[in-house]
């Protein structure tokens, strides 16, 4: 009877669980704000400022806010819909409160912009050009009672926009840490099939669990942003890192209709409350650039995730006050303990900022500089309590680069200081955990962690399958390394593995590429290349095994491989094997200058199968706009993995937002006590649940 009980109890912990009202029940229907009234269409400069109002308020409607977290307000009056730029902007406290002024609520006058012109590009047709707009800037603002609150502006012509926020209640600390993993654009067939071609199976059944199976708490999270269904990295990792949704290619904004990239309405991340509030330490890891939108969401404030100089000044001076400042350390920016990944070449000259050189600026800031994993676990070793690790001049080079073909990487010249030598020395996913760990767990208060695969992604992209899986599989490597130190300390850690969107990916079966590879021989058609597929029973079991038990293929060049591939596509060649030589470029620039049927003014170049492309493969015309050279991004629902104090809060459907939520409620980021109080609920029900 108690285990019936228990679980009942933990049944209802999921299903209704003890913060209802904080996990998004708002009545959508009444709401008449930006966020639920975009205007239909498609848009290709839309910055989420619906097309038919007099005017515009970000944060958005619908947005939802952690007591006490510094955010910026953005409102704008558009005088082509209305006659006149005069308003009046009020924030009313619940539907009882009285309406005041934004400048008397806050305390904080605010600064306007000149009148400027404002052109909205509704779609390749033409474009709506509205003239004398203007808008303000409320900046560094904070609510801190919990309640639901209404912001009207109201024009001179008498329209009236309304935005509904929440401020959430105020959570005790549950969690000493947090870590979120990010596998960039990883999907559930991803993870099957990395699993299938890691562990194999007998008899229909896995071999072995992949560590991301492991954890006890598993759920879904919807990925879009205010100005699209579809999101990229910056849009995703905004939602993660700060709870509100933004818009594609900006970086913890709310995207509004100015040119000033910097000065967009900026959010506090959770790693800059983590240091303001309680002096934690922060650290950032991935196998990308550094300043690529997934790890600068930690850190850095944009409209355009391709500022990678400015990024990478930001990582260490933080926001400049005239743009809104958002520096927790003076002068220091963030000032994060640990600092890893790729993308030296915007360290120095010449596309550093202003040619300055980030890596002396680093060392006067008391980082140990690593340029190579021996220098990474030297430092770590020598008690360093910050490291910047940098390793390649662009995006890491991929797990079977680095392991099966490293002859790929002695050809190139990446090495990190523009030396023109190359990388041989770059750390794996794991390692760069393991001294990340080693340096962040040094600051009593805790930390805060973001670990990034971001190859899933790039290789998603670049179709190439291989390549794709054995980022995924270091990544649950990585995982399964935090698990085991979790576990080692009593497990006082949130830990988090979930994607920031997802890709059309999936397997429908295997190839024979002994029988592929005798079409192509052969000269045969298309069609006959394709009978080496085998679907249903024919498809049988692929040849990838893993004798050493290290969870990667003994070989990813088998005779059978699967069928695999993504539902998106530009014109490509596939023949479903591993490219030895180096990642692949599906397609290639047409040749000449192409335009938009609708709009001239707009030149787009247009992509064919790369020739030199999985040579002989079965030949894909795409299904795409013309002018993508890659696969995309899906709508798809990405899942969510989570164990430690906390975890429970993720084991449900929901929006991406809550990602954000559930680390900030487990650190008790706006309580005012630190005090970490156990939580039993997750460790309860993952026990009565067998973990």
């Amino acid at each position: 009877m108690a285990l019936r009980a228990a679980l009942a109890v933990c049944l209802l912990a999921v299903v209704l669980p003890p913060a209802l009202a904080q996990l998004g029940t708002t009545n959508v229907t009444s709401a008449n704000g930006l966020g639920l009234t975009p205007t239909i269409g498609q848009y290709l400069d839309n910055p989420g400022c619906n097309a038919q109002s007099g005017g515009c308020i970000w944060p958005t409607d619908l947005a939802e806010f952690s007591s006490g977290a510094l955010f910026d307000i953005r409102v704008e009056v558009h005088s082509a819909m209305n006659g006149s730029t005069a308003h009046t902007v009020t924030i009313q406290n619940g539907a009882a409160g009285t309406p005041q002024s934004l400048d008397s609520y806050f305390g904080v006058t605010n600064t306007s912009s000149s009148p400027y012109t404002y052109t909205y590009v509704s779609d390749y047709s033409g474009a709506t050009v509205r003239n004398n707009s203007v808008g303000e800037y409320w900046r560094n603002v904070t609510i801190t009672d919990p309640g639901t609150y209404t912001v009207t502006l109201t024009t001179a012509g008498g329209q009236v926009t309304k935005v509904s926020w929440t401020i959430r209640p105020v959570t005790t600390r549950k969690a000493t840490n947090v870590i979120l993993f990010i596998a960039d654009g990883m999907t559930v067939p991803m993870i099957t099939a990395a699993r299938l071609v890691s562990r194999g199976q007998a008899a229909g059944k896995f071999r072995r669990p992949m560590y991301m199976d492991t954890m006890p708490y598993v759920g879904l999270a919807h990925t879009s942003g205010y100005d699209a269904i579809i999101t990229d990295s910056a849009n995703s990792a905004t939602a993660y890192n700060t709870g509100h949704k933004s818009a594609v290619n900006a970086l913890n904004v709310y995207a509004d209709t100015t040119s000033n990239n910097l000065g967009h309405a900026k959010i506090e991340t959770i790693g800059e409350q983590a240091k303001r509030r309680r002096g934690m330490a922060v650290g950032v890891v991935s196998t990308a650039e550094i300043q690529d939108a997934t790890p600068a969401a930690v850190f850095a404030h944009t409209r355009r995730r391709d500022d990678k100089n400015f990024i990478t000044d930001q990582m260490f001076f933080g926001t400049n006050v005239s743009n809104g400042a958002f520096s927790v350390v003076s002068g220091k920016g963030l000032n994060m303990e640990v600092i890893m990944g790729g993308g030296g070449a915007y360290f120095h000259a010449p596309k550093s900022l202003n040619s300055q050189d980030y890596y002396g600026v680093a060392a006067g800031q008391g980082y140990s500089v690593a340029l190579n994993k021996t220098a990474m676990y030297a430092a770590a070793a020598g008690g360093a309590s910050k490291v910047l690790g940098i390793f390649h001049e662009g995006n890491m080079d991929k797990w079977l680069d680095r392991n099966v073909y490293p002859q790929n990487i002695a050809a190139q010249k990446e090495y990190p200081d523009g030396s023109g030598r190359a990388a041989t020395d770059q750390p794996g996913l794991v390692d760069m955990v393991n001294v990340s760990l080693s340096v962040l767990s040094k600051n009593p208060n805790g930390f805060y962690l973001m670990v990034e695969a971001a190859s899933v992604d790039k290789m998603a992209h670049a179709l190439d399958w291989e390549r794709m899986l054995g980022e995924l599989i270091e990544f649950d490597e990585a995982v399964g390394y935090a698990l085991a130190w979790n576990a080692a300390r009593g497990n006082d850690t949130l830990i988090i593995a979930t994607a920031d969107h997802g890709h059309a990916y999936d397997v429908w079966g295997t190839v024979d590429t002994q029988v592929f590879n005798a079409a192509v021989t052969a000269n045969a058609s298309d069609a006959e290349k394709r009978k080496a597929i085998g679907v249903y029973q024919a498809a049988g079991y692929p040849g990838y095994t893993n004798e050493d038990v290290d969870n990667f293929p003994d070989t990813w060049a088998p005779r059978y491989t699967l069928a695999q591939g993504v539902a998106d596509f530009p014109p490509f060649n596939e023949n479903f094997q591993v490219k030895m030589s180096g990642v692949r470029t599906p397609a290639v620039p047409a040749g000449g200058s192409n335009f938009s049927t609708f709009n001239a003014s707009r030149p787009q170049t247009y992509y064919v199968a790369n020739p030199k492309d999985s040579v002989g493969g079965i030949t894909q015309n795409g299904n795409l706009d013309p002018a993508q050279s890659q696969g995309v991004h899906t709508l798809t629902d990405v899942p969510v993995f989570a164990q430690g104090p906390g975890s429970i809060a993720l084991a449900r459907v929901q929006d991406n937002t809550r990602v954000y939520f559930a680390m900030h409620d487990a650190l008790g980021l706006s309580s005012s006590d630190s005090t970490v109080t156990p939580d039993t609920m997750s460790t309860m029900c993952a026990q009565v649940r067998g973990f």
